[in-house]
């Protein structure tokens, strides 16, 4: 029989993961490993998993991070949890999976997902925020026998150590999978339900968008900057003040940049502004006779809330924020994106 192992199209997108300060996270998924045999069913006996080598160079060590790892087969564990040992500071780590007979048997002509899962420790028990690790299995090409390759797998009828071959998205490459980032506390940005469209009327103190903030449960969030969108069927007026609220508080003042069709309005709050594990209403006032130079004009807003690659390089979004433990500002918001509001109708 053939073994053949890849990425499976499943697997986790790239995400951030709140750890808190001591109290960890538990069952983080981490990817996930596709495993299809031909000729006859094959039993895997071990599994070597590999943590590649951290990307912040010698001095990051991603181990003291992870508490446990496992593999599951759908809800069922099926070896683990191992504990990484070493350091991954300059070089990759390996964790050697085995496996009960008959726990992991492929069908012949069909497949099952691995799913690779984690448990974390907290920012002050040995992760730390910022970092990105990723998994993989460096090597399923060749003899399934843990030397010419890190897969142990047998025929169950033959009892022959199988061949393995690695699937069109391969798992020998740590990018193929997506990595976790892991903060201290993780903050989400949604359209509140409420927020206004439609047909509206210009008026001095109107308010044109609600947003739902939200800090994790491990601990509060301070945001630094937001930027959002307007756009128009030219009705802007450059230079007009907009004013970001909590309540009837004001946070911060903008003021609207750009061209009667399109531009953009920034946030800095002048004094730390926190989001709690509670979460704020924020709603965008402005004197809308000043903002829309007209009636006929339509008026909506955007926020792109950035990205983070399979390796966990970042695409800058309009909202930067703190986890409380990194020196710069987390820029991007693991929410989906963009957020959109209606459209004002004047």
């Amino acid at each position: 029989g053939t073994l053949t192992v890849s990425v499976d199209p499943s697997t986790v997108t790239t995400g951030q993961v709140a750890v808190g300060t001591t109290a960890g996270a538990t069952g983080v998924e981490w990817g996930s490993i596709k495993l299809t045999a031909t000729a006859e069913d094959i039993q895997l006996t071990r599994l070597k998993l590999t943590l590649a080598q951290a990307t912040g160079g010698t001095t990051t060590d991603e181990v003291p991070g992870f508490a446990g790892v496992s593999l599951y087969l759908g809800s069922t564990r099926v070896s683990g949890p191992l504990a990484p040992t070493g350091t991954n500071a300059g070089g990759d780590v390996t964790m050697d999976f085995g496996f009960t007979a008959g726990s992991v048997v492929v069908p012949k002509n069909s497949s099952l997902t691995l799913t690779i899962k984690a448990d974390l420790n907290g920012t002050s028990t040995g992760a730390t925020a910022g970092e990105s690790p990723t998994f993989h299995v460096a090597d399923v090409t060749g003899a399934a026998n843990l030397v010419d390759s890190d897969i142990e797998a047998k025929g169950a009828t033959s009892g022959s150590i199988v061949t393995s071959f690695a699937g069109t998205l391969t798992p020998e490459t740590a990018s193929n999978f997506n990595a976790q980032t892991i903060h201290k506390t993780t903050l989400s940005v949604a359209l509140n339900s409420a927020s206004p469209s439609g047909t509206a009327t210009r008026s001095s103190n109107q308010t044109i968008l609600s947003l739902d903030f939200d800090a994790a449960s491990q601990a509060s969030v301070e945001i630094d900057k937001i930027t959002i969108a307007l756009a128009s069927n030219g009705g802007l007026q450059d230079g007009a003040a907009l004013f970001l609220k909590d309540g009837a508080t004001t946070v911060a003042t903008g003021y609207y940049s750009g061209t009667t069709f399109a531009g953009s309005v920034t946030f800095i709050p002048t004094s730390q502004f926190t989001i709690p594990t509670t979460g704020k209403t924020l709603t965008l006032v402005a004197d809308t006779t000043t903002l829309i130079t007209a009636v006929s004009k339509t008026l909506a807003m955007t926020m792109d809330l950035g990205s983070s690659d399979s390796m966990g390089n970042v695409t800058e979004g309009d909202v930067w924020w703190r986890d409380g433990e990194l020196v710069d500002p987390i820029k991007w918001v693991d929410s989906s994106s963009p957020v959109a509001s209606g459209t004002l109708s004047y």
